[in-house]
């Protein structure tokens, strides 16, 4: 006896589920067609499922849609029966089937299960697509924000460049701002939920075919279409965010970025894309100060070149001493007096003398110039110890050191071991630190030289005016001494009074709060008459003297009214 368990509708039903599909909506589509003899046999007039999930990671928008899955065109009742079934999704969504019979019609209970069993079918179908789908976007996808990760970022940057459509693209690479001092305040948790929520907003900015992709710590890589570039820059330039609290508190940031920019070609391949926006992005970290967006340009790769020779010639070049410490005196300005000296590093190599400018800012921003800054300091006190022995009374000497030791625990250890190698008292050292750019480490720079001060050394802030300056730092920090950046003798030359009137208040401001004032960068005399009237203490620059060698500067040593005689 023959027994038809599985009708010809079913089977071409439960055939095409199993059809190869990309996506859910892919199947659904499919499956109108395959739902024609099923439908007839059960006389269906209308099936549609509508879905919904909240935001979550892999999904920062969440989800929500209405899909059709069969109609059969006036052949059925708006108004008449209706069947609805609900089932609760993995990732508490929900998807709702909407049946209705043909007109006319009404199912008895063993049409109704296998109604239900379609549903069930397409639920079995669907989710183990969908999982398979949010498993390959986990693949491509950064586990915190949501965002691509590189591999995602490849893919998409890949198929582009495959259609030949990357050129309709900008490239952003970027870098959070003071991301690391925020963490440091707030915590890893608050901190990674920052990082979420402008993952988040930036994603309310891009539209469908731009993209965010995090390829590791706080930096983003951004596609954007080349007619919004310049409104998604402004936007990105700050983003403010409001995070809630367990306690019910709210805390407000503002995050800014570093970002480098390049207009993608339509030849580029997406190495070549990321290499250009990361050497852009590099140009404009080196600009820690004033600039932070800078737009690739085919010299910088030349540059980046050098740069990559500097950190490979450096630790051999550190090993076979080829750097040189050279001193430029500071002067009394209302004496004229030899008051100390700045000692300053050049970098002597078998065919020239490479400059400052060429190797510091690469040295920092790889972390190596902590290497560079003892180098220089073990010399100074070498030196000092030479002068000493031999009957020379040094001045003061100011070292340079880096902000990047705030992260050092040993640091004044140190300090202190070098200087009682070569028995130096603390009265001949000055420790100078760069302004900070931001107020990442503001906290570290202010216990470093509480620290500092109490071994009776001496600590100077430079370039102040072009970092993070604030009366706040001035009071907070209790420096010995300001050194005045050299823009703001520079500005002198436009003869503007409000320029004059700046320096003025800034100078009293300073001397006020009993901290003394150093000037950078004379190079003339109205210059040196201007800082007397201003009261300024000290001068530093070439109307007195060039950086001078060792030897060149036991001359000055020797007779410190040598600028007197003048």
């Amino acid at each position: 006896m023959q027994q038809n368990i599985c009708s010809e509708g079913l089977y071409r039903f439960l055939n095409a589920l199993q059809a190869e599909c990309a996506t859910e909506e892919e199947l659904i589509s499919g499956l109108s067609t395959a739902m024609e003899g099923i439908a007839q046999e059960l006389g269906i007039g209308y099936m549609a499922l509508e879905v919904w999930s909240p935001s979550s990671i892999l999904e920062p928008k969440g989800r929500s849609g209405n899909m059709v899955i069969y109609e059969c065109p006036d052949n059925y009742d708006v108004d008449g029966y209706v069947r609805t079934k609900c089932f609760k999704t993995g990732n508490n969504g929900t998807a709702t089937f909407t049946v209705m019979p043909r007109r006319g019609l009404k199912w008895n209970d063993s049409e109704e299960r296998i109604i239900l069993l379609l549903e069930q079918s397409i639920m079995a179908y669907a989710g183990r697509l969908r999982i398979g789908n949010l498993l390959e976007r986990s693949l491509r996808c950064d586990n915190l924000t949501g965002a691509l990760n590189t591999r995602g970022l490849m893919q998409y940057g890949g198929r582009l460049c495959a259609q030949r459509r990357i050129h309709e693209f900008t490239v952003v690479f970027m870098n959070l701002k003071n991301f690391k001092y925020i963490n440091t305040r707030v915590g890893d948790r608050v901190g990674d939920r920052i990082m979420t929520e402008y993952v988040r907003k930036t994603q309310e900015f891009l539209n469908a075919e731009e993209i965010i992709a995090r390829p590791g710590g706080d930096n983003f890589v951004i596609l954007v279409k080349n007619e919004r570039i310049e409104e998604y820059l402004k936007f990105a330039a700050v983003v403010p965010l409001t995070l809630a609290l367990e306690s019910g508190e709210y805390m407000d940031f503002e995050m800014r970025a570093k970002m480098g920019v390049y207009p993608a070609n339509e030849w580029d391949t997406m190495n070549e894309v990321m290499n250009a926006a990361s050497v852009a992005l590099n140009v404009a970290r080196r600009h820690r100060r004033n600039q932070d967006v800078v737009w690739y340009m085919p010299q910088m790769l030349e540059q980046t070149m050098h740069s990559r020779a500097i950190l490979n010639a450096f630790p051999k070049a550190l090993s076979k001493n080829e750097f040189s410490v050279c001193y430029q005196p500071k002067v009394d300005v209302k004496t004229q007096r030899l008051y100390g000296a700045e000692a300053l590093v050049r970098w002597v190599r078998v065919d020239r003398i490479v400059r400052p400018q060429e190797f510091v800012s690469v040295l920092e921003q790889e972390g190596m110039i902590c290497q560079l800054d003892f180098y220089v300091f073990e010399e100074i006190c070498k030196t000092l110890r030479d002068w000493l022995d031999n009957g020379i009374e040094p001045v003061r000497i100011s070292s340079n050191f880096s902000k990047l030791h705030l992260s050092n625990e040993r640091l004044l250890e140190q300090i202190l071991a070098i200087m009682e190698k070569y028995r130096i008292d603390s009265k001949y050292i000055e420790i100078e630190l760069t302004e900070m750019s931001g107020e990442e480490d503001f906290a570290k720079m202010a216990e470093f030289i509480a620290c500092l001060h109490e071994k009776g050394i001496s600590v100077s802030i430079d370039d102040f005016g072009t970092g993070y300056s604030t009366l706040n730092m001035l009071k907070e920090l209790n420096v010995d001494v300001i050194k005045l950046d050299k823009s703001f003798l520079d500005h002198l030359e436009r003869g503007e009074r409000a320029d004059h009137i700046v320096i003025k208040n800034i100078i009293n401001m300073v001397q006020e709060l009993e901290i003394a004032v150093l000037a950078e960068g004379v190079e003339n005399k109205e210059q040196l008459e201007f800082l007397k009237n201003m009261k300024c203490e000290v001068a530093q620059g070439y109307f007195f003297d060039r950086p001078l060698l060792k030897e060149e500067f036991e001359i000055r040593l020797k007779d410190k009214d040598i600028y007197v005689k003048r």
